[in-house]
């Protein structure tokens, strides 16, 4: 990603402190202020660096404080999701209706998050620094688009890729969940701090994703079988299109995701050239497809802006909106596509595989696109034309079958498929 932005950041502090309630916790208190850029390549509204305190989100306290520059907030605990012994994640929400979720990944001493608020987005960007991260206020109207979708060509639906595992024999997994494995360059490792750092934003590009699935009403749901590194890989030596090609034929790609039986793969790099993301797009759903589920994000889009998912999304068949994809008769399905809701002022937003709408100011909100499910008072998508939902819930034994599940066993940083 080409945009390079320096924030003034005011620092602030993630301690445990006396609660006014056993179960409410004092979250951030700010600091005084100090000038340092921040770590990330994001167009930002703001910057706020903080120390954090991984041992308050393992407790889940009903009620989580949260600094913002407008003031706290105050958190709901939802859930924990234990992943491995050193990673796991706090989901939350900043309204008793769910529409504004916050959710906080963990990985070792690194913390990484998604905060969906009123005003606009937030993530949690992990910092170089030993247990701190960096609280940024995304610029959407400033990030570049996803580069693509792009068509696989005749190699998705080869003989050769007909045969791999899982792709040529009777659906047997469930929709309801589909693996995942995520691996990154050693640029995108080095540029976030250290492998802590990139895992722990690797787990919260899935958790956002998830976030996505659950508020769209979806049944899917992605299971990490890996978080690893892709060692040789260097990057930006040529176009997204072209580097996308050679991560689908890269040969450990292929061994470690047989290895682990993921149904689709992920690369996370450091600088994507021109986008935050590209994938193959599947728009004739079926096994043949199973080579090409494949996808690169830049890391700095990955979780605040959506891009990991979007660009998943690209791989069970959505399009972008109406206006900047392809046609309903060459889609998967003819409502393959996203919705934005414009003119609206503050109301205003679009779902995850829409282009900012023309007027902009389209905040990008964790939803697929379907007309069943309503944000800010409007509904996600339209009838029979804009329901990736809709969509995603008939690829989801599709995709779910690219490679059959096998017992797994996690480690700190990586998975190994058991024997």
């Amino acid at each position: 990603m080409s945009t390079r932005s320096l924030l003034m950041a005011t620092t602030l502090a993630l301690l445990p402190c006396l609660s006014v309630a056993a179960d409410v916790q004092e979250a951030w208190r700010l600091l005084p202020a100090e000038a340092r850029p921040a770590p990330t390549e994001l167009p930002a509204r703001s910057a706020y660096a903080v120390a954090t305190a991984p041992a308050i989100l393992a407790a889940a306290p009903a009620t989580l404080r949260l600094p913002f520059p407008q003031g706290q907030r105050e958190a709901l605990t939802l859930a924990i999701e234990q992943h491995a012994d050193d990673r796991y994640t706090w989901r939350g929400s900043l309204d008793d209706a769910g529409d504004y979720p916050a959710v906080l990944s963990v990985s070792g001493d690194a913390v990484a998050g998604f905060i969906s608020a009123p005003e606009g987005i937030w993530e949690l960007v992990p910092s170089t620094v030993a247990g701190e991260s960096w609280l940024i206020e995304l610029d959407g109207d400033r990030l570049p688009p996803c580069r693509g979708p792009v068509d696989p060509g005749p190699q998705a639906f080869s003989s050769a890729a007909a045969g791999k595992p899982g792709a040529a024999q009777a659906l047997m997994d469930s929709g309801d969940q589909v693996d995942v494995l995520l691996m990154y360059s050693p640029a995108a490792r080095d540029a976030a701090g250290g492998v802590s750092q990139i895992s722990a934003q690797a787990q919260a590009a899935v958790d956002s994703a998830n976030t996505v699935f659950a508020n769209s009403g979806m049944r899917m749901r992605f299971r990490v079988v890996g978080i690893e590194l892709l060692e040789g890989w260097v990057e930006g030596t040529s176009s997204a299109s072209t580097e996308l090609g050679l991560f689908r034929s890269n040969a450990s790609q292929q061994a470690r995701r047989n290895a682990l039986a993921a149904d689709m793969v992920s690369l996370l790099v450091a600088n994507l050239p021109g986008a935050c993301g590209i994938g193959y797009v599947m728009r004739s759903p079926g096994a043949g497809f199973a080579g090409s589920a494949v996808q690169i994000t830049d890391r700095d889009c990955a979780v605040g802006n959506l891009s990991w998912v979007h660009e998943h999304g690209h791989n069970m068949g959505f399009e972008h909106d109406p206006a900047n994809g392809t046609s309903p008769t060459s889609a998967s399905y003819p409502w393959s596509f996203g919705h934005y809701v414009e003119g609206q002022g503050a109301q205003s937003y679009r779902t995850v595989m829409a282009y900012q709408c023309p007027a902009g100011g389209c905040t990008r909100r964790p939803h697929f696109s379907s007309p069943r499910v309503s944000f800010n008072g409007f509904p996600t998508g339209v009838v029979d034309q804009r329901d990736n939902a809709r969509s995603g819930d008939l690829v989801a034994d599709i995709v779910a079958n690219f490679r059959l599940e096998q017992v797994w066993q996690g480690f700190a940083n990586s998975f190994e498929a058991s024997p």
